[in-house]
């Protein structure tokens, strides 16, 4: 996943700095033209089915997306040979225009290993970037291209470009390592040599961010309010499991995978049974990661000694009784049923939906944060945690308005698609950040302006009636810490506006756009 948007947002930066881009669609799906919102009007191109044009032009096969940047067969290419057609008329018929016209060609390939989609475009190619995420299938799929492409060209360079980056890593998983992860599922005879990794080496590291997401491309108000409390909620549950003593003579590391199994397993009925089960996940990991047995002094056929399923009976019994971890997870299912109805609405893309009023939701939620702020030692971890949760409950009362949603739904330009149905105009959202419209972004900072005020405002109503000043984000000097609440402001209008858009390129101040301009600008060095 990420493969189409990494080529769109590598040729939308090098227009930006005035290089010349045929941005290449050879994949089958062409992606491009649906991250790019073309509307199926536009898409007028002929076919590449050399037996009927033989006589084309390369202008033709051209979109002008904007300066500097055309997108070039951007139609679908279903039929056989398809690929292998595109690549004679990219370096044979036209290859003298696109040398007079461009300074760049970039390629969006078809995804796997079949030569004539991929492969047998290599010689051809000066730079291979290839595009993974921090998941195993992902670098499994990746280490057997690299095989692929290794067995053909023993010397190519590879360079890995990571999509929604963390430094988090499981047990049995490094997410900066795929040759090492590719190697684990693999036989011997089908493992990359020593020789193999000298060639492969990490390019970039891009963070997650919810505008490069398709899979969040219809976000809405609701939705977002929704998905923020539940993952600070989520964060809460997991910071006071590490409030409980534990006293088990295990590693720091099993240590932590029991904490994550109980995090994930919230629902603690039958103690044996719960216990049991959790050791065979331990036991299950313990086993993919060839790491023989995770606990110290312990078999793996056994998993616990007699005397840590007594400790760890006790600590479960301990997690089981916490109040303050019950009204958590109380307010997490609520949360979470009140998510699946937003997600489930029958709404396309609209921004201007409200959060409509849950009492039990208000109430329960309004309980777990008193009972924070009244916690006799409240560590600086869940305290911050607790002011986040009070940030973004303030965020799910300030938007039950519909005076207040109106004055996000302005920034999600709309259209009516050939059915009537209005929808999400992303062709002109990308065009607006891209061209740097200065009256829009005069009218954002506004925005932000103004729901800076009216946030504060609502955060101390709810701090006043709660008694919940203790929440309150605060230096030592006992002043607002302003920071705080405009990054946490800025960071969901940027969701909710810019969520699913496909662009990372154009803002200037998110992690993971200037871990792009990082990687773009090495790469430009490369050619």
């Amino acid at each position: 996943m990420g493969k189409s948007i990494t080529a769109a947002n590598l040729a939308i930066y090098y227009a930006k700095k005035g290089l010349r881009i045929a941005l290449l669609d050879i994949d089958p799906l062409s992606d491009i033209s649906t991250i790019m919102d073309l509307p199926e009007s536009e898409i007028f191109i002929q076919s590449v089915d050399p037996e009927n044009h033989q006589d084309d032009k390369l202008a033709d096969h051209v979109i002008n997306l904007f300066n500097n940047l055309d997108l070039v067969f951007p139609e679908p290419k279903l039929k056989d040979r398809a690929s292998v057609e595109l690549l004679k008329k990219i370096f044979g018929r036209f290859g003298a225009e696109f040398d007079r016209n461009y300074d760049l060609l970039i390629l969006d390939m078809p995804a796997g290993i079949n030569y004539e989609d991929n492969l047998a475009f290599l010689p051809f190619i000066h730079t291979l970037i290839l595009v993974t995420n921090p998941e195993p299938t992902a670098h499994a799929s990746a280490g057997a291209y690299i095989k692929k492409v290794l067995a053909r060209q023993p010397e190519r360079m590879i360079n890995i470009w990571h999509n929604r980056y963390s430094r988090e890593t499981a047990l049995d998983f490094n997410p900066r390592d795929v040759v090492g992860n590719y190697n684990k599922n693999v036989i011997t005879e089908e493992k990359l040599t020593a020789e193999n990794s000298a060639k492969v080496r990490n390019f970039a590291f891009i963070p997650e961010d919810p505008s490069m997401n398709l899979l969040r491309g219809n976000p809405t108000i609701s939705a977002n309010v929704l998905y923020n409390l539940l993952n600070a909620l989520e964060a809460l549950q997991e910071e006071r499991l590490h409030s409980v003593p534990f006293t088990m003579s295990i590693s720091p590391k099993t240590a932590e995978l029991v904490k994550y199994y109980i995090s994930r397993n919230k629902k603690i009925e039958n103690m044996d049974t719960y216990i049991q089960e959790l050791g065979s996940y331990l036991k299950n990991l313990a086993v993919i990661a060839g790491a023989g047995s995770l606990l110290t002094d312990t078999k793996v056929t056994e998993v616990f000694s007699h005397e840590q399923s007594k400790n760890l009976k006790a600590y479960i019994e301990q997690v089981k009784k916490d109040l303050l971890r019950q009204s958590i997870i109380r307010v997490i299912s609520l949360v979470e049923e009140k998510k699946q109805q937003a997600e489930s609405s029958n709404r396309i893309f609209f921004a201007g939906a409200p959060v409509f009023s849950d009492k039990i939701l208000d109430r329960e939620i309004s309980r777990l944060l008193i009972g924070i702020s009244r916690l006799p030692s409240l560590n600086p971890t869940l305290k911050n945690l607790g002011s986040v949760l009070l940030f973004y409950f303030a965020l799910y009362k300030l938007f039950q308005s519909e005076t207040v949603v109106a004055l996000i739904s302005g920034f999600i330009p709309q259209r009516e698609n050939n059915r009537g149905i209005r929808m999400r105009d992303r062709k002109r959202q990308i065009r607006i950040l891209i061209e740097k419209d200065r009256r829009y972004q005069q009218q954002y900072y506004r925005l932000i302006k103004m729901l800076y005020s009216i946030i504060n405002k609502q955060l101390a109503t709810i701090s006043r009636a709660f008694q919940l000043q203790k929440l309150i984000f605060r230096s030592k000097k006992n002043k607002l810490v302003s920071k705080a609440y405009l990054t946490l402001l800025t960071n969901f209008i940027h969701e909710t506006i810019y969520g699913g858009l496909s662009l990372i390129i154009g803002f200037d101040y998110r992690p993971a756009s200037i871990a792009f301009q990082r990687g773009a600008e090495r790469l430009l060095k490369l050619l």
